[in-house]
């Protein structure tokens, strides 16, 4: 069957607990070898009517059928807790944290796959804990990457029957386009977007006076004087020139080919975010207000990898 034609699985909501209508298990080639063996026993005890040879057979038998309960029981109730992927930048490998849960039984021997290229190691899950795994993922293209699906297999106890459970998790891992650092052009500042190069606000120049401390506020900028003399957590403010509002814009560079324009902006965007500088970004159709912080960034690098394309931000 292509995988044109193979059906789809839906996305999987977190947490999901394998159950036993997608759990499927076959003989491996070794358990395939032992089914012929244990056939040809058993047409051999049959022709010579040989008590022992049954006995040996049916012992062997059963044991196959043991250890095909045990390697389904492996699977059966494991809980996938969480899947997430932090962003990275078109041509690293995405790395996908997975979280599950084992609850009462042990499990022994378990294999990840996100795609036939990525395929972790074994992993041998104690009862009633929980383990965070890691699987890379090839993310060539600037986008949401997520993965086709989840495979999570084991061939224990010993090696004659592979079971396997399939899903799709509902995540996706933002990937930004391959930055380009260069100079930026001449970019639009404060002046032109609304802004006022003189304005007075937040700066680093005099001396305001104190103001409590609120969660988020830099370390840097905490009075540990004043709270050495029991007074509380404070931190100093300071007044001076804010800096000019760079506007980084797509019709700044209209000589340059498509994902090489975007690449460029996304070097632009991490450079004023490295500067802490206040900036806005404008792309056809799209046009993000200037500001600063790491949320900020995320939203320009993210409305810079689905520029273009069907996906939608979530």
């Amino acid at each position: 069957m292509t995988s044109k034609n193979r059906p789809q699985t839906s996305s999987t909501h977190l947490p999901h607990r394998l159950n036993r209508r997608r759990l499927y298990i076959l003989p491996t080639r070794y358990g395939l070898l032992f089914v012929v063996l244990l056939a040809a026993m058993l047409i051999g005890s049959i022709n010579y009517n040989n008590n022992l040879g049954f006995l040996l057979t049916f012992l062997l038998g059963t044991m196959g059928l043991t250890a095909m309960v045990h390697t389904y029981l492996n699977l059966v109730g494991l809980l996938i807790l969480s899947v997430s992927a932090p962003p990275v930048f078109a041509g690293d490998n995405a790395v996908f944290h997975l979280r599950l849960r084992t609850e009462r039984r042990r499990r022994t021997a378990l294999r990840f796959a996100l795609s036939a290229k990525s395929i972790s190691p074994l992993y041998d899950m104690p009862p009633a804990a929980d383990i965070s795994i890691q699987l890379p993922l090839s993310a060539p293209r600037r986008g949401l990457l997520k993965p086709d699906r989840l495979r999570i297999s084991t061939i224990f106890p010993v090696g004659l029957f592979v079971a396997w459970y399939e899903c799709r998790p509902d995540v996706v891992c933002p990937v930004y386009p391959r930055p380009v650092r260069t100079d930026p052009p001449k970019l639009g500042s404060g002046a032109g977007n609304g802004g006022d190069n003189g304005k007075t606000g937040k700066g680093v120049e005099d001396f305001e006076g104190l103001k409590t401390y609120q969660p988020g506020d830099p370390i840097r900028q905490i009075s540990w004087k004043a709270f050495s003399r029991g007074k509380g957590l404070y931190r100093k403010a300071f007044t001076g020139q804010t800096g000019t509002i760079t506007l980084i814009d797509w019709d700044a560079f209209p000589d340059q080919a498509l994902e090489r324009r975007l690449s460029i902006l996304c070097g632009l965007v991490l450079r004023a975010h490295a500067e802490k500088t206040n900036y806005g970004l404008t792309l056809p159709g799209n046009r993000i207000e200037p500001g600063s912080g790491e949320n900020h960034k995320h939203k320009c690098l993210l409305a810079l990898a689905v520029f273009g394309t069907s996906m939608e931000i979530p």
